[in-house]
């Protein structure tokens, strides 16, 4: 009877299992509107919320014009060609990894993650916004504009890393890169301990 009552003890005690949401504007939701649930497929019927792995599959666009409920997902991947835009004021995190094989668009928004990796043929820009990682994996490039980039981790880039405007690029760890850099007028700090 002890054995009965703890397993069914550890069956309620289970956390809400999170959901691996697919982006499709084909389920009658509003065009690429992240915050719409119709448009994602396997996503119990709502929105990504806490804990949810994201994917924005090739030839989709999604626009995130406003912060959702639950802006803190597992994980983010774009593929291909697909494209994520974050707006004025919006901000996303996500507490496992954000993965560009397409492009992430920050505008004016904000965007967090412990790893951000981005794939050769990949584009993560900071237009006017700002995002923070603990570490990158730059093979693709990375623009920024008047937005603000920090990293308290390691970075690697073999990838483009292009300051087009008076952006700021804070690193707070170790930095290795066998890749081009282009500096423009922006500002490169480089505040950590660890070798550069």
């Amino acid at each position: 009877a002890l054995l009965v009552m703890f397993a069914f003890f550890m069956l309620g005690s289970k956390p809400a299992s999170a959901f691996t949401c697919t982006f499709s504007s084909n389920g009658g939701g509003t065009a690429s509107d992240w915050n719409t649930a119709a448009n994602w497929a396997n996503c119990n019927t709502a929105a990504p919320s806490a804990g949810d792995i994201v994917i924005i599959p090739t030839a989709t666009s999604v626009t995130m014009a406003a912060t959702p409920t639950a802006s803190a997902v597992s994980s983010i991947e774009i593929q291909g060609t697909g494209t994520l835009t974050l707006s004025s004021g919006v901000y996303v995190a996500a507490t496992s990894t954000v993965a560009v094989a397409g492009t992430f668009n920050v505008n004016a928004g904000s965007a967090s993650t412990t790893a951000l990796y981005i794939a050769s043929g990949g584009t993560f820009t900071i237009t006017t916004g700002a995002a923070s990682t603990t570490s990158m994996t730059n093979n693709g490039t990375l623009n920024i504009m008047t937005g603000v980039v920090t990293s308290t981790g390691s970075v690697s880039s073999t990838g483009v890393v292009a300051f087009s405007s008076n952006g700021l690029w804070a690193l707070f760890g170790n930095v290795t890169s066998t890749g081009t850099f282009t500096a423009g007028t922006s500002t490169l700090r480089f505040l950590g301990a660890d070798n550069q």
